[in-house]
């Protein structure tokens, strides 16, 4: 993420390669900034990308133009909060948790202050090992109970609950 907020998702589409990473999953791979953009190109019945996927190429650099200009705009003048997830970095392949360490806390905080007329504020979710860094705040929220999420297969959206009293609580 920190190499994306500092070039400006400027090479988002640069050295593009098509991969398999897991048995029956494909998906397309910039090693520059280690994004797999699963979502991105279109898929034949198989699951397999389309051979002619780097027709689509200027398609989603357009998408990530627009994407980065608008996140941009809306941190520049804004008092932002970025919400860092525990489990929003994966090994590949197999799509496994990797461990974030504390230099990349402060990584993407330099590279947001860069763009920020503000000082930027940064939540930790889920960590157990954050810096002592004033620009930071560490904060749990457990999975949704059944009542707040009776579909498990939304579980991944988190308990709105939690996340209410979580904006709640945030005072710098």
């Amino acid at each position: 993420v920190t190499s994306l907020v500092t070039e400006g998702f400027e090479r988002i589409t640069q050295d593009l390669e098509e991969v398999q990473y897991m048995p029956n999953a494909w998906t397309i791979y910039n090693p520059i900034h280690r994004v797999y953009l699963h979502h991105e190109f279109k898929r034949e019945p198989d699951g397999r990308i389309i051979a002619t996927w780097r027709d689509q190429v200027e398609d989603v650099a357009a998408k990530y133009r627009a994407l980065g200009e608008r996140f941009f705009s809306t941190i520049k003048e804004a008092q932002a909060v970025t919400f860092l997830r525990k489990f929003g970095d994966f090994d590949m392949p197999g799509e496994r948790p990797r461990p974030n360490d504390d230099t990349q806390f402060s990584e993407l905080l330099d590279a947001l202050q860069s763009r920020m007329t503000a000082v930027p504020r940064l939540v930790a979710l889920n960590f157990t090992s954050v810096p002592d860094d004033p620009r930071i705040i560490s904060r749990f929220v457990s999975r949704p109970t059944a009542e707040e999420a009776p579909d498990r297969s939304l579980i991944w959206r988190g308990s709105t609950s939690q996340y209410d009293a979580l904006f709640d609580g945030l005072t710098w």
